[in-house]
């Protein structure tokens, strides 16, 4: 217990390396005072997904170009604008980082993120500080090899509440993609603004496809039908393994069934595992990838339309029907 609760202050502690990056009132006050504060109140917090609260006054407006789309559901800003915006984002939340607190902080968000799969803090920490500018650039250019993944990082396009109609999206007919979004928002209390800026990666263009991989997850859930508990989330994390090679997929995948009881570990393996596989030889066979699809312009298409188009695969599906089936 001891090494997990110094463990879970070691963000506590990359925040007073770095005392710069707050505000002049914080910096002004007292050696003593400023540990005191910046200890207690500064610490990462646990964000519990099942618990994600809504949110419609988002500070960021970032804007999806896109003029195939109804503009009732997506914002419509002209590109270099999205670019630019997107820059000042990244530039305004960047932290820099030495290579041994890369590495302290990699350790960290490890151990946490495997005993509690439900830190999304640590997860998006471990996602930037694991992963290198070799891995970064074979993302990037898997991006650039499709025209949908060349419009993502021209347009740079954000799924947030303020770029998303979400109110529109609640009225289109049941069986599209934008309705089946809207209700599993609603029902498990998620809003996209809710994960994390990217912090650690330098590169904007590297950065943005880090953030967009985080603003898409939900889709991969829905699309799957699988639900976003412990299992349901490391069953995801196998299939973004297989799909994204990211080290934090894999080492999630890897050892974040060792929390698990055997009973689930058993359904891990025997059901997830092999539809994970399944599904991502299906998406390579229809040409596509997982980052670089534009769910966007498919809101108003039927899932099970988007599901052919991208060769996903629904999970199996246990006991209750899924959100995400059809109808």
């Amino acid at each position: 217990m001891s090494l997990f609760n110094n463990l879970n202050k070691i963000c506590s502690l990359y925040r007073l390396l770095h005392i710069s990056h707050f505000p002049n009132e914080i910096k002004n006050i007292n050696n003593r005072n400023s540990l005191i504060i910046l200890n207690q109140s500064l610490r990462c917090p646990s964000f519990q997904l099942q618990k994600r609260h809504h949110n419609h006054k988002s500070s960021l407006t970032q804007h999806i170009v896109n003029t195939n789309i109804s503009p009732q559901f997506i914002s419509n800003q002209n590109n270099m604008n999205n670019s630019t915006d997107w820059n000042l984002s990244h530039s305004k939340h960047l932290k820099n980082v030495t290579f041994p607190q890369s590495l302290l902080l990699t350790a960290a968000s490890s151990f946490l993120s495997i005993v509690n799969p439900y830190r999304a803090d640590m997860i998006a920490v471990l996602s930037e500080t694991s992963i290198t500018n070799l891995q970064l650039s074979y993302l990037y250019k898997r991006m650039m090899s499709s025209e949908s993944g060349k419009y993502i990082m021209s347009s740079k396009p954000r799924i947030l509440s303020s770029t998303v109609n979400l109110r529109r999206l609640s009225q289109l007919p049941n069986d599209t993609l934008g309705k089946k979004y809207s209700d599993f928002l609603q029902i498990h209390h998620f809003t996209p603004d809710s994960r994390a800026h990217v912090q650690f990666i330098t590169n904007s263009e590297f950065a943005y496809i880090i953030q967009r991989y985080r603003e898409i997850h939900d889709f991969v859930h829905l699309l799957s039908g699988i639900e976003t508990n412990h299992l349901g989330e490391l069953a995801v994390k196998q299939l973004e393994a297989l799909q994204l090679k990211l080290p934090q997929t894999v080492l999630s995948a890897l050892f974040g069934p060792l929390a698990l009881s055997f009973e689930k570990k058993q359904q891990l393996l025997t059901q997830y595992s092999r539809w994970a596989y399944n599904c991502h030889r299906s998406i390579e066979s229809k040409n596509q990838w997982l980052l670089s699809y534009d769910y966007e312009r498919h809101f108003e298409e039927p899932i099970d339309t988007v599901r052919q188009d991208l060769g996903f695969i629904m999970a199996p599906q246990k006991n209750k029907k899924s959100i995400a089936s059809a109808g």
